[in-house]
């Protein structure tokens, strides 16, 4: 809960809204995305393109996903596809899915989930179809994720495991989950996420 609304008994019954977190009050509705008064809502950073890569570091680090939130055409962006990493979204058929997966879980690569065009609609489908429950051990499941072998998580075929071997899901592994706006997925919270967006300068 962001904000309550209330109702006057006199002007007409005019609305107001309260903050559950400051208890900032104002008469104008908030935008739906507005998590500024959210208890529940994650820690949120500003940073610059070239901040990037250590704030998904961080993230990482303390087993939370980094949720980069950026324009279309955004800083963020930018700097996410000149670090060459592998981009999925709901196009990406289901065997380029698991390579990308097995590749980034084996040799401990970050890999991007690009939320943008169907705020994540088709993800848990698609991460289900690789194993049930995936992209809440990725996101939400971090720190128990470790203990997982990744060559199970993804299915890996007889060929895979001979070329790549087994073991547990290589330490630097993560999914950085990107979307436009703020409408949080339902795994994100404090504890299991960290909100990055472009400082005003960038």
């Amino acid at each position: 809960i962001t904000y309550v609304e209330y109702r006057l008994a006199v002007q007409g019954g005019r609305s107001y809204y309260h903050g559950t977190k400051t208890g900032r009050t104002t008469w104008d509705r908030p935008d739906i995305d507005d998590i500024s008064e959210d208890v529940l809502a994650p820690e949120v950073i500003l940073v610059a393109p070239g901040q990037l890569d250590q704030a998904i570091r961080d993230a990482a680090h303390s087993f939370r996903t980094p949720l980069v939130v950026d324009a279309e055409d955004g800083p963020l962006i930018r700097s996410l596809h000149n670090q060459r990493v592998d981009f999925m979204s709901w196009r990406t058929e289901l065997e380029q899915f698991r390579r990308n997966l097995l590749k980034a879980m084996r040799f401990g690569f970050a890999i991007v989930y690009d939320a943008r065009q169907d705020q994540g609609r088709e993800a848990q489908r698609q991460f289900d179809q690789v194993c049930p429950g995936l992209l809440d051990m990725v996101t939400a499941g971090r720190r128990e994720l470790r203990q997982k072998d990744w060559s199970q998580l993804v299915g890996a075929s007889e060929l895979h495991e001979k070329v790549f071997g087994s073991g547990k899901v290589a330490r630097g592994f993560c999914l950085v989950w990107l979307q436009s706006d703020l409408r949080l997925p339902a795994w994100c919270s404090q504890q299991t996420c960290v909100l990055i967006r472009p400082n005003s300068d960038s």
